[in-house]
């Protein structure tokens, strides 16, 4: 299995993905308000949230199992979790905003309901059944159904939307992406061969007792790396107009995109290799986590450079001359790409060492670190100078995670090698 194949897969597919919405944005745009619009951010925003830990994380620890029928064990906990956890919380975030979604528009409460139950369901698994598939070592069935998602996402937003240029048409489109990215994944072998006697057994118990640190730790670092992005935002609106508040979030869209974009499609091969080396005891660990740098690091910087070289009269010719700000703090963010892109492509390597306490301290740290410039802002002076220290905070944080993943993998290639020594028979005189 190829790692440079699987990653270039990858990011092709979430490539094309990214562009048949963008490609498509124009239309969406006149056909739903900015009301709209904004409704709709609110319930995606918090039922994205609520996804992230509604399975505990177990997800990640999908390629990690010696046999198929922990493995399966495992997928089928995930679904439990994802159901349960889908109700759950759907339903209080559904009452929550219920009064936020009656200023804009008419909703029945029910159907509120049970649109951000199934979203943050489909959500879930579609996530879940992707590290199913790098198990499989399926990348290319996982890049074409994030084709698959954008297509439906978009056909079903544009056709409710010349009809019923409502909220809900914008929920609908992106739940029904979900859903046909989660059949698309469907496991059909896998789902034939899982027996009632494996489900009733002890086997979820022995499962979550071996994999708890996802639980414990993977869990509560997603939820901070949340906290940590939205946060940003919120601070912003404190201290600044609304003016610059548009600034700051179209830069970091902007921005945030390339690096979720390379950095997340790299993770996922790299999630896979790593898994598969470590099940199959091979002594080259670090191998995957470097060669996965390598390849991050070609893909991200000449994005990095052409963002801090050309971002403002980019942002003008495609957004307005009102966006030539919003321009100048994407060139600053542009600084830190590389290394948070790097980041996220092995940033998973620690949950596959069983090392997830490492992440939820740096997350922990990265949280507050990364928030202070914003918190301080009163202090500090303009945004361009706030933005600037986050940047320098970033690039710092980053390359400290980075450093962790690598030596971390290093001493577990060494724990490897060391055991492999130790149970190889000795020769005879």
């Amino acid at each position: 299995m190829s790692l440079l194949r699987d990653i270039s897969a990858l990011i092709f597919g979430a490539g094309i993905g990214q562009i048949l919405t963008l490609a498509t944005l124009p239309v969406i745009t006149r056909l739903y308000s900015p009301e709209m619009f904004g409704i709709f951010a609110l319930v995606f925003a918090a039922s994205s949230t609520v996804s992230v830990a509604t399975t505990g994380r177990f997800e990640l620890s999908l390629g990690l199992p010696e046999t198929e029928d922990e493995a399966r064990t495992g997928l089928f906990l995930c679904t439990v979790l994802a159901a349960t956890g889908a109700v759950v919380f759907g339903t209080c975030i559904a009452f929550a905003i219920q009064p936020q979604v009656e200023a804009v528009a008419e909703t029945a409460t029910s159907w509120l309901v049970m649109l951000v139950c199934a979203l943050i369901f489909a959500t879930s698994m579609s996530r879940t059944l992707q590290f199913w598939a790098l198990r499989e070592t399926q990348a290319s069935l996982i890049a074409r159904s994030r084709v698959v998602q954008a297509l439906a996402a978009v056909a079903v937003q544009i056709g409710i939307g010349y009809f019923w240029p409502e909220y809900l048409g914008l929920l609908i489109g992106v739940l029904f992406g979900q859903m046909a990215a989660l059949v698309y994944l469907l496991p059909r072998r896998s789902l034939r061969e899982m027996t009632v006697k494996e489900i009733r057994s002890r086997a979820l118990y022995r499962y979550c007792r071996t994999h708890r640190k996802f639980i414990f730790f993977s869990m509560p670092a997603a939820l901070v790396n949340t906290i940590a992005t939205e946060g940003r935002i919120f601070l912003v609106s404190f201290y600044f107009p609304a003016h610059v508040v548009g600034w700051f979030g179209l830069a970091v869209r902007a921005v945030g995109a390339p690096a979720q974009l390379i950095g997340q499609a790299i993770n996922q091969g790299f999630h896979g290799h790593l898994s598969e080396a470590i099940r199959e005891a091979r002594k080259d660990l670090l191998r995957v986590a470097v060669v996965s740098l390598a390849i991050t690091t070609a893909f991200a910087t000449p994005v990095a450079i052409l963002v801090y070289l050309y971002a403002e009269p980019l942002f003008i010719l495609i957004f307005g001359e009102q966006w030539k700000v919003a321009g100048q703090y994407a060139s600053l963010f542009a600084l830190a790409l590389v290394f948070r892109t790097a980041a996220i492509s092995i940033g998973s390597g620690l949950s596959i060492i069983d090392k997830q306490q490492y992440t939820l301290l740096w997350q922990t740290a990265y949280c507050i670190a990364s928030l202070t410039p914003f918190a301080l802002a009163e202090y500090i002076g303009g945004m361009q100078q706030v933005i600037f220290l986050y940047v320098i905070i970033s690039i710092f944080m980053h390359c400290l995670i980075i450093s962790i993943v690598i030596i971390m993998v290093r001493v577990a290639q060494g724990n490897s090698e060391s055991s492999l020594s130790r149970n190889s028979p000795t020769p005879p005189r």
